[in-house]
């Protein structure tokens, strides 16, 4: 009986230490995933504005602009924060010396896909687009609607927390462009985004 005792003490001595490396390994070999916080991000993006003059010929097809957008990460899955992009003209237009255009607004990002990749994502935002033009005769005007968008995007991880990604988006304006010179027939605009950014 005695050897039995002294048997059964001996063995869990020795498995005391194998269980403890068995559970340090396991901690080593998952360790708990960083907690990223912000995203943020920049774009070249080109946006089909398609104004035309008041004779319906096309003197703006598209504008090239750069956009800017930050968010905070409140779930894998969902993000929110703010954008904002910049046109400027991208040809010569008889009589018009300065042709811009500002979009800023509130935005929502939604990651259908958080856990694979490459990550397949939806945008939905709303704001405001200001059209400024500046014609050579000493005259300008300004234009200013609220927007709502739409957009799905494509994103891949480049390295680490560095992300490239592609959109197409889609923008509902409230009103068409009030201008004396130029209209806006469709309130809708598409676009298309290449953008690059970094989580932290």
């Amino acid at each position: 009986m005695k050897k039995l005792q002294a048997l059964f003490l001996i063995s869990l001595l020795a498995g005391a230490p194998l269980y403890a490396q068995t559970h340090h390994a396991g901690e080593k070999t998952l360790p708990p995933a960083a907690r990223q916080w912000v995203e943020i991000s920049v774009a070249a993006t080109r946006s089909f504005a398609r104004l035309q003059d008041r004779g319906g010929n096309s003197q703006l097809p598209y504008q090239d602009g750069l956009s800017g957008r930050a968010l905070l990460i409140v779930f894998p899955w969902l993000s929110l924060g703010a954008e904002g992009t910049w046109f400027e003209k991208e040809k010569d237009i008889p009589f018009v010396s300065v042709a811009k255009t500002h979009r800023y607004g509130a935005v929502a990002k939604f990651t259908l896909t958080p856990d694979t990749q490459p990550k397949v994502y939806l945008l939905a935002g709303a704001g405001k687009t200001k059209r400024e033009f500046a014609y050579s005769f000493h005259f300008s005007e300004t234009d200013t609607t609220d927007y709502l968008s739409l957009a799905v995007g494509l994103e891949a991880q480049a390295w680490r927390g560095i992300f490239v990604a592609a959109e197409g988006h889609e923008m509902y304006y409230a009103h068409t462009l009030r201008s004396d010179f130029f209209q806006k027939k469709h309130r809708w605009e598409p676009g298309l985004s290449v953008r690059a950014g970094v989580r932290f």
